[in-house]
């Protein structure tokens, strides 16, 4: 499955869904790109085309429990950030939401959402 896109965006980042992490303002700015110039579109990706979902069989990372009951009563979470890797337009690297991408991965949910990060 190539990607769904939800919402073509642009999408300001003040404006997106998510958990208050400022790690993701630091991932952002690591890229060049100021916040007030950040946008993403909103994308439907197979969790498994998330590169560092590769990993995840590899890895001992915990499950937040907190994830993984939103996601078993049917609840959304907040998207996970992406952007399109340079080398196969099908995968995604992680800037937000490991634990989230785990869960989905964990639970053997197949897709997630996403917001890709449009602006270079």
């Amino acid at each position: 499955m190539a990607a769904i896109v939800l919402d073509e965006g642009p999408i300001p980042h003040a404006d997106i869904e998510r958990y208050d992490d400022p790690g993701l303002d630091e991932a952002v700015t690591h890229f060049g790109i100021s916040i007030e110039r950040a946008a993403y579109r909103l994308l439907l990706v197979e969790t498994t085309n998330v590169l560092e979902a590769r990993r995840f069989a590899e890895r001992r990372l915990l499950l937040r429990q907190d994830i993984v009951n939103a996601l078993d009563r049917g609840e959304s979470v907040p998207p996970i950030v992406v952007y399109r890797a340079t080398d196969n337009p099908d995968v995604f690297g992680l800037l937000d939401g490991v634990n989230r991408t785990f869960a989905h991965w964990s639970l053997g949910i197949p897709i997630i959402r996403a917001y890709e990060l449009i602006t270079r």
